[in-house]
């Protein structure tokens, strides 16, 4: 693992708010800038911003990538395969879950209205 790469894992993993971004941007700009690289961001719509290094007109290859981190989830990220029918099943799977759950919430709310003895009606 190289110095830089590092230097990111360890402080630069996550970049969730403004802050985060602006310094990572900063460390990017600084990076760049020692190896003699310009650097620049551009400004996109709803404040979003992309670093752009070196001269995209010019270059032979253009990499990409997004420079922010996922959302904190109640639930883990869920990486699905590639293969169609696994994922048309892995999709399935997922709804079964939360649906089991919604079950599961609803006989267990439905047993302490029983126990307190509160009516399931409207009216």
């Amino acid at each position: 693992m190289t110095d830089t790469t590092r230097e990111i894992f360890e402080k630069y993993q996550v970049r969730k708010n403004k802050r985060q971004h602006d310094a990572f941007i900063g460390y990017v700009d600084r990076i760049a800038r020692e190896w003699d690289y310009p650097c620049r961001v551009e400004k996109g719509s709803l404040g979003a911003r992309n670093i752009v290094i070196g001269d995209p007109d010019s270059a032979k290859v253009v990499y990409t990538a997004h420079y922010d981190t996922c959302p904190v989830l109640p639930f883990p990220n869920f990486i699905t395969p590639k293969c169609i029918s696994l994922y048309i099943l892995y999709q399935f799977a997922i709804v079964i879950g939360f649906l089991a759950v919604a079950v599961v919430l609803g006989a267990l709310f439905g047993a302490v209205s029983a126990i307190l003895g509160l009516s399931g009606g409207f009216a």
